[in-house]
């Protein structure tokens, strides 16, 4: 994960439990927010293949946030299965 003034970037694998097969990973989405989930944004989500993502959002002034990032990631695979995960704090914006 990388924290420059202009914005931040992380990335994400979207996955079956070890063990499990099953349909294939057909996207994802990723929101963030920056006070304990009460406004969500989109980020931008860039696949990289073998379900992992590229995920670059913008960074708002530290007076405009709680102090972290929280993120919300929506996973669905190509038979219409879909699983969303929630993660307040995920890290601190400083």
């Amino acid at each position: 994960m990388h924290g420059p003034v202009q914005g931040w970037q992380v990335g994400v694998k979207a996955r079956h439990q070890d063990g499990l097969t099953g349909p294939k990973v057909a996207g994802t989405e990723v929101s963030v927010c920056y006070h304990d989930g009460a406004h969500w944004s989109p980020a931008t989500t860039t696949p990289e293949g073998n379900g992992s993502y590229d995920v670059r959002a913008h960074r708002p002034a530290d007076s405009r946030t709680d102090g972290y990032v929280s993120l919300r990631v929506r996973a669905w695979d190509d038979r219409g299965n879909e699983v969303t995960q929630e993660v307040r704090r995920a890290f601190a914006t400083n």
